[in-house]
């Protein structure tokens, strides 16, 4: 897969009138660096430029390149429509009240796009003072409900753009095209939970409409730059689309499990408010509720193959498997709120080395003592920690094995009503099953799946920590207002 770094430089030179003098590579899933140019010349008309960079002046750009295909697109054709959308969704976001990045420019063929850097930092959860965390959070999501009460004829869309009409509209096609992927994307492993979330939706469509507007899908925690306790400005809108703005308020829940800052019930209720105060139109517990389990099974259905059938090569493997096993189980969890189901967590087992876990520590120490100092790229050795992160994993799995597997095998002979002919088998079954009716059994096969699933997480624990993921942090549910007395 060509990335075309060197030419992408020189087009930033050309496009910018400058000379880059320092490059940083971000190590992370997607390829981004930092430049340095050592003047700030004149930039194309209809590209906006930031205050302080004219006239020469030193500036510091952001150039982001297409994701690594295979789990939020399947080839490289998505993962290059998802930088061309996101280059239209910047440009698009120059309208609206929010600070965001200028757009600087965009190389369809090259596959890059540059914008402006803007001071702050984004990695919220690595602040330790929850004060200071919630305060952040709470600015950024004003900023979220002045965006989606924006008025969409006053954004200059892209044509390209989708624009349903409706609420209704958007999560409909939403759901068919994501779900005829999910059914035709080759699967070889039975997927019970996104089988109930996907049975669920078709059962109980979105119970009510608010205007769509401009979104940015991907929402929450280390999703936006921050400077001390105040809100700096929008970044990463590689998913922005016109939507239901409820969609993304249900996402930013489960993203909080992904990357907890706390607090989340109060961060909804507060942006539920903002957005009446700007709008008139209260927050609909009950739809956001549906988007709480519409948007995990409908957006991790691009992880499935790439779980299933991980490739070697991509270094972001270790973080897409903390991420699948989360979301699915927010699935559940926000399947258990919606139904009033508590949900009773396992026994997990304490770790008891088996025949190999010697030969688990010997690969563990070849990825963090031998590899390292073999290579010479950053990015190379934090492939060799994550696959340490897997070692352990590995590890974890077989010195826990006898009473996962006993568990889970016992819980899934309950569910089924008999012994299955072995686990995978017994998942087909069950997922066999939901699909002719999810309804039966619905509170008992949810706590089953639920208890399976946060046994895996236990497993992917060390993948989980390598790649700052949270661990084993539940939704938080929202309650339901209290009637005033009469």
């Amino acid at each position: 897969m060509s990335r075309n770094e060197q030419e992408a430089f020189a087009w930033v030179e050309e496009l910018l009138g400058g000379r880059i003098t320092n490059v940083e590579r971000q190590a992370r899933w997607r390829p981004q660096y930092f430049l340095d140019l050592d003047n700030g010349a004149a930039v194309p008309d209809d590209t906006a430029v930031p205050d302080g960079t004219a006239g020469g002046a030193p500036r510091r750009v952001v150039l982001r390149g297409f994701r690594n295909p295979g789990y939020t697109t399947p080839d490289e054709a998505g993962a290059r429509a998802m930088l061309a959308s996101e280059a239209a969704v910047l440009r698009a976001l120059h309208d609206v009240p929010v600070p965001a990045p200028e757009l600087l420019g965009y190389h369809d063929q090259l596959g890059w796009l540059v914008m402006e850097h803007l001071p702050g930092d984004s990695e919220l959860t690595s602040v330790e003072d929850p004060e200071q965390r919630f305060a952040a959070m709470t600015g950024y999501v004003e900023a979220l409900a002045r965006l989606h009460a924006h008025p969409l004829d006053a954004i200059r869309l892209d044509p390209a753009l989708p624009r349903p009409a409706t609420a209704r509209e958007f999560a409909q096609a939403l759901l068919d095209r994501h779900e005829a992927y999910y059914r035709n994307c080759g699967l070889t492993d039975p997927e019970p939970v996104m089988e109930l979330g996907f049975q669920w939706l078709r059962a109980n469509p979105l119970p009510s409409e608010r205007p769509v507007c401009l979104g940015l899908t991907d929402v929450g925690p280390n999703q936006f730059l921050y400077e001390g306790s105040r809100f700096r400005a929008l970044i990463d809108v590689e998913y922005g689309m016109v939507a239901d703005p409820l969609m993304e308020i249900g996402m930013m829940r489960g993203r909080d499990v992904t990357y907890h800052s706390g607090r989340m019930a109060e961060l909804v209720l507060h942006y539920g408010a903002t957005y009446e105060q700007l709008t008139g139109i209260p927050l609909d517990l009950g739809a956001l509720r549906w988007w709480t389990i519409a948007g995990p099974t409908l957006w991790n259905v691009f992880a499935l193959p790439a779980a299933q059938r991980p490739d070697p090569t991509i270094i972001d493997t270790p973080f897409m498997l903390s991420y699948e096993v989360q979301q699915k189980r927010c699935i559940l969890e926000g399947l258990a709120e919606r139904h009033g189901i508590d949900l009773e967590p396992p026994r997990l087992p304490p770790e008891d080395p088996m025949q190999l876990g010697s030969l688990h520590q010997a690969l563990v120490g070849q990825f963090e003592r031998h590899w390292p100092t073999r290579l010479s790229d950053p990015l190379d050795a934090e492939f060799a920690r994550y696959s340490a992160a897997m070692c352990r994993t590995l590890a974890r799995g077989e010195a826990t094995a006898a009473v996962i597997a006993r568990d889970n095998m016992t819980e899934l002979a309950e569910v089924l009503g008999h012994p299955p002919n072995g686990w995978q088998a017994g998942l087909a079954e069950l997922t066999q099953r939901i699909a002719a009716d999810h309804e039966r059994d619905l509170e008992r096969v949810i706590g089953f799946l639920h208890r399976a699933e946060l046994r895996r997480e236990y497993l992917y624990e060390p993948m989980q920590r390598a790649t700052g993921v949270s661990v084993r942090q539940a939704l938080e549910r929202i309650p339901d207002p209290v009637a005033a007395p009469t």
